[in-house]
């Protein structure tokens, strides 16, 4: 239902009825009699009267009742498909039944049973909320001509043209009714797998929880595990008075567990992103394109969980072996502390490419691989979001790829002496610079690619000088340490790069200062609450000009380690990409989510034949969505912005 077009219609009602509140209340200051003073006989002036005010019901009228016969003509359509593929469904559970060598599809139709539970109750609540907006309206309609003298009354014939209609009259009981259908084959068919909880199981598909409580209790493990373990180094550096200067195995070593405790934090603010689109209505999974497979929030969480269960763990026995804790340094004294960082990136390796199905989230590892590769690719072919969404987050992760590099250049050359290592391995290496530059490289590569498939340099050529910017940044950075005269320069380029990029994050990645009711944000939003958007922006902002503290080096290490200004410096840069993510998938899920259903297209595995018998399908694949060659272009020309 028109819900605004309805509100449009109701304006020149509400017009005069404003008109002929304002007469009544100037008529209270004359002296009436009682026996005029009813308000009807008041209104019978000429000049009250509008010659229009019958049309204009008559034409809010019209657009109701239209609006009544799309919603049962929508319902009703929807209902009929929906039982067909009830009866489908059916049929193809039992030529399963019969048989038994085509049982391994029985999952697909599950599936396919749970997505139809999902819509049927899906336009359960579309069928409420539609008459409970015909309510509302007609509220409205009847309190602003209350007061006119010709009234047409477009509630009583509605509600008589409900009254007919048994679709709109009793919705419920249709639906009720097919749910019905769908629980009792549900229970007959999977009851063997569920057992009493089969309808429980049905039920909790189309209200989820993100956590259950077993998820709940294993996550909150793991967390309780890493709050004891940070408690405990921090227990311990403090009673040893602990300096890191005085070790020099430890500046090694740092920049090792540095990348790997970055990773761990991204690990943690993705959790977020997932968390917070999910319980906003974000269709993140139409965004990043995927298909059988995707992670829910728990198994994102627990990944988090166990890999910085694994890095405090570590970086625990490296306490004990320093301050030489008598109870513990037997266990762990034949231990060397150089050799300590790569068990966690030996664990992290491991993780990565093991070659197990159905373990350590395969299908996921191999999207990422894959998305990875094309990105790259896509450079000389056609680009789509998930691919500029990666390498951007690379960008942020320019510092933790420098010290995942150090972190093999350190264990390529373990046998030399450190004074040797700390050469070789040194950050004024050409490496290093390339590593600075290549993923901005890379995104203004994917510029110029967008802007040669759609032929239009704005604003892509603007995103391109974004990124030339930051390549010029990265050289300057580099460079000043051999030439400190050029610092002034770099100072410059810096405040530039930095203003330029917040300046593109708000006007284009956020979507941001759009004419309308909600300037300076934008029309649509999915969050809540407007306050969020700002802080991200101010946040935004604030973390972009975090490379200050580089800048005053004598002031700020009085208060920090110049190992912990970069620790700083690269975890504020990460945590500025997480806030980043919450508002960019939102405005790609914003752009396209009117292309899109809110359930999933599941194909069922058998079709029939000429002769009207069961074969299997060629392709038997499930797919969350089928996007045509439509929503490809859309994609292309509205989600790269």
């Amino acid at each position: 239902m028109d819900y605004k077009l309805l509100k449009t219609l109701l304006e020149p009602i509400k017009k005069n009825y404003k008109r002929n509140i304002k007469k009544e209340e100037n008529k209270k200051k004359i002296y009436c009699p009682p026996e005029k003073s009813d308000l009807t006989k008041r209104l019978l002036d000429k000049d009250t009267i509008d010659p229009n005010e019958l049309d204009y019901q008559k034409s809010f009228h019209n657009q109701i009742m239209m609006e009544l016969k799309k919603v049962e003509f929508f319902f009703n359509q929807n209902l009929i498909f929906y039982k067909n593929r009830l009866r489908k469904i059916n049929e193809q559970m039992n030529f399963i039944k019969q048989n038994k060598e085509y049982k391994e599809y029985q999952s697909n139709l599950e599936l396919a049973l749970k997505e139809l539970y999902k819509e049927v109750n899906h336009l359960k609540n579309y069928i409420e909320l539609n008459l409970k907006a015909k309510t509302k309206i007609l509220k409205k309609f009847n309190k602003l001509t209350k007061y006119f003298l010709v009234k047409f009354h477009s509630g009583k014939l509605c509600d008589e043209y409900i009254e007919k209609n048994d679709i709109l009259k009793t919705p419920v009981k249709f639906i009720n009714d097919l749910n019905s259908e769908i629980e009792k084959l549900f229970v007959n068919t999977f009851f063997n797998k569920y057992s009493q909880n089969s309808l429980k199981v049905l039920k909790e598909y189309i209200t989820p929880n993100i956590f259950t409580q077993s998820q709940s209790f294993y996550l909150g493990f793991y967390c309780g595990i890493i709050f004891i373990l940070l408690s405990t180094i921090s227990l311990i550096s403090y009673d040893y008075n602990i300096d890191m200067d005085d070790d020099i195995n430890f500046k090694m070593i740092f920049p090792m567990f540095r990348g790997f405790g970055i990773l761990c934090l991204y690990l943690w603010l993705l959790g977020l992103n997932v968390y917070a689109w999910n319980i906003n209505n974000i269709n993140y999974k139409i965004c990043f394109g995927f298909k059988n497979h995707y992670s829910n929030v728990i198994s994102i969480f627990q990944r988090a969980a166990g890999f910085t269960s694994v890095f405090v763990l570590i970086f625990f026995i490296y306490m004990i072996i320093r301050t030489e804790i008598p109870v513990f340094l037997i266990i762990f004294i034949n231990i060397p502390v150089s050799i300590l960082p790569l068990i966690c990136y030996s664990i992290l390796i491991i993780y990565l490419f093991c070659p197990l199905k159905n373990t350590f989230n395969y299908e996921g590892r191999i999207y990422f691989y894959t998305v990875l590769l094309e990105g790259f690719i896509s450079i000389f072919n056609r680009i789509d979001f998930k691919h500029v969404w990666l390498y951007d987050q690379l960008t942020s992760f320019i510092g933790p790829i420098r010290d995942y590099e150090y972190t093999m250049c350190y264990y390529v050359h373990f046998q030399k002496p450190d004074l040797e290592k700390k050469i070789l391995c040194s950050g004024t290496r050409n490496v290093v610079l390339f590593l600075g530059i290549l993923p901005h490289l890379l995104r203004m590569l994917h510029c110029f690619r967008i802007i040669i498939d759609s032929g239009k340099f704005y604003p892509q050529i603007w995103n391109a000088g974004k990124y030339s910017c930051a390549i010029i940044l990265a050289f300057f950075s580099f460079f000043v340490n051999f030439y400190p005269q050029i610092y002034p320069i770099w100072w410059i380029t810096a405040i530039i790069s930095t203003i330029y990029s917040t300046f593109w994050d708000i006007k284009f990645d956020f979507g941001f200062l759009e004419k309308g009711k909600n300037f300076p944000l934008r029309e649509k939003l999915s969050y809540k609450n407007k306050f969020f958007y700002y802080s991200i922006c101010i946040l935004n902002l604030f973390l972009r000009f975090m490379w200050v503290l580089s800048t005053s080096p004598e002031i700020v290490f009085q208060w920090f380690r110049p190992e912990f200004v970069s620790l700083i410096i690269y975890s504020m840069e990460v945590i500025r990409r997480g806030f980043w993510n919450f508002i960019r998938v939102e405005l790609i899920h914003i752009q396209i989510c009117k292309e899109f259903k809110v359930t999933n297209d599941i194909e069922l595995p058998f079709k029939k034949n000429e002769r009207g018998e069961f074969i299997l399908r060629e392709k038997n694949i499930i797919d969350i969505m089928k996007i045509n060659k439509r929503l490809d272009k859309l994609k292309t020309k509205t989600m790269l912005n």
